[in-house]
This record gives structure tokens, sequence and C-alpha cells, in this order.
């Protein structure tokens, strides 16, 4: 797990017309916009010269099967490309830039999230990434990229990944999903929300009542006096009221036998704290069953349960060992 200082991002909004993102806040929803939402029009821009000049030659040496091959492949990837979802976010929330440009001049709000828990229902279905920049479109090789058998997350960022230098100032990075759309997070994501320096009063008070039924600290920024600096003062602290989950069915006993656990009947206790976890989750509604498992030189006890949301059918929470041996739970 990253520490948590490299978990934090920062996502800047306004106050739109139609309350659109004042409802993803309240709702704990983010968007993922598809290429063609963005408000770069090179966003996605690669150069394929490369990949007209190895179609040409497969097609005069007669490789006309080879040819349509990479044909395909190419096809593939734009298509890719143009169904995919992406999140962008910056590691800079004193950005004077980006409170002008995203924020509606500074009189709108930054959210302020944990990226753990922002990707953590959907870690088969998305990337986090670093967007470069760079002064040139990137040449993308069709037959390079089939013989390296680039990972997916390399082509991702082939695909999603790159932006012209100009657009360097956001130190952008990004969640691409595998479709764009509105996407469920979850809530413990939302660590604060810094209000604008110009924000108005009338929408002061409309964000801080969404606020008040979360656990979330609220920022009011303001400007430094004698330097080109944003500051920031700490002016609520909510926190969400706990309640009890409408549903809830607990692991059938039968998987903490001896009968099942067989040689990993010793490692119970650790299973317990485990479960112990999962069983504090606020979205988990029924847990059903456990496993433990050894990867290299080090064992890990897996719990597989279901959720409330409708992220996926079953969540995998996996623990190592001599981390669970640790915690005094």
């Amino acid at each position: 797990m990253k520490n948590n200082r490299n978990r934090i991002y920062y996502k800047f909004r306004s106050f739109d017309n139609d309350g659109y993102n004042l409802n993803n806040l309240q709702n704990d929803c983010i968007f993922a916009s598809n290429i063609s939402q963005l408000n770069d029009p090179f966003e996605g821009l690669i150069d394929n010269s490369k990949m007209s000049i190895e179609l040409s030659v497969l097609k005069r040496l007669g490789a006309d099967k080879q040819a349509e091959i990479l044909k395909t492949g190419l096809n593939d990837f734009l298509e890719l490309r143009n169904k995919t979802g992406i999140y962008s976010m910056s590691q800079d929330w004193q950005s004077e830039l980006l409170w002008a440009h995203y924020a509606d001049s500074h009189k709108g709000f930054c959210i302020e999230y944990d990226i753990e828990y922002l990707t953590r229902f959907y870690y088969q279905r998305s990337y986090f990434i670093k967007v470069k920049y760079v002064d040139s479109p990137v040449n993308v090789s069709v037959l390079k990229m089939f013989k390296k058998k680039l990972a997916t997350v390399e082509i991702v960022k082939l695909m999603n990944g790159i932006k012209s230098l100009p657009w360097s100032y956001e130190k952008e990075y990004r969640i691409v999903f595998d479709e764009c759309g509105t996407k469920n997070i979850d809530k413990r994501g939302l660590k604060s929300v810094i209000l604008g320096a110009n924000i108005s009063n009338d929408n002061k008070l409309r964000i801080l009542d969404i606020l008040s039924k979360k656990t979330v600290k609220v920022y009011q920024a303001k400007l430094a006096d004698n330097r080109y600096i944003i500051d920031r003062e700490l002016i609520h602290e909510f926190n969400e009221e706990i309640k009890e989950k409408d549903f809830f069915q607990d692991i059938d006993p039968f998987y903490l036998s001896e009968d099942y656990l067989e040689e990993n009947y010793s490692k119970k206790h650790l299973i317990e704290k485990a479960l112990n976890i999962v069983r504090a989750e606020p979205y988990v509604t029924k847990i059903n069953h456990c496993t433990v498992l050894k990867e290299k030189n080090k064992t890990k006890i897996s719990i597989w349960a279901e959720i409330e949301k409708d992220w996926r059918p079953q969540v995998n929470f996996s623990f190592d060992e001599e981390v669970l041996k640790q915690l005094d739970i």
C-alpha cells in the first residue's frame, strides 16, 4: 500500500447550472469522461505514420494476412481508446491555474481524495496512471506492440496518458476505466473539500449542507498576504453518524472448521482478525468464504464477500499473514 501522502489527489470542480457536480459529491460518485468530452482537442493523438508504413510493407511483400491482422490490431487499439473513461486529478491543490480553469476562477471547490478508496472496487477494470508531457505525438508501432506483448497498462498509457507540453502545469494523474460514465466510489475516499477563495455565501451554504452528512474536513482557501500562495484554513470537521447495516450475513462456520482449513487450522485466529476487518467494511453485506494461499514466501488470507453496490458481484479482501500478526484486534 502506498503511504498516505502519495495516495492523496485533488479534483477541481465548479458549481454548474445543473447541479451535477454537487449531486456527484452528495451521492459518492465520480464521472469518467469519454475522450471526446475532454477539453484538449489533441487528446489521444498518436503518430500513426509508422503503422501506415508497416501495413504498406506487408502488402508489398504479399503478406496480406499479416497486414489484415495488423490492421485489426490497430482498429482494436483505437476502439479501446475511444471506449475508456477518464477521471483526471492533480497532486497540487494550490495551483492558481487549476483553480482558475476548473473551479470557476476560485468560485468553485476542490475535492481531496484518497486514491486507495477511489479505485478499490474497480481494481480489475481501471488503471491509475501519471500523465506524460511530450513535445510531439508518440509514434506508435503495432508490430512493436505485438512483438513486446505490452501489458494492458502500458497500452493504456500510450492511449490515454500522453499530452502536449503546454498542459504540464496540471501535473495530472488519471484513473482510466474500461468504460466511461458515472462510477460509485467508496465514501471513505473523500477526505476533505477546499472552498474557493471567491466562493459565494449561497454556494458555501449549499455545499456545507451536503458535507454535514459525511465524514469530511472542510477548508476555506485564502490568498496569502504579499505572496503568490494559496493557503487554507480548517472551518469544519464533520463526522457521519454510523448506522447499522440493513442486511448482513456472516460467514458459514464451516469455513472456520478444522475439516475445511485442515493444515491451516492453526491460522484460525488470524482468519478471525481478517474477518473482523471485513465485517467492519461499510459496504459488505455477506461474507461468502475464506482461503489461505501461499504466494512465493508469503502467506495470504483471502476473504470473499458481497457488497451492496453494483460494482462487482464479489470482492476479494486479501491480507498478509505477517501484517495480521501485528494487529491488535
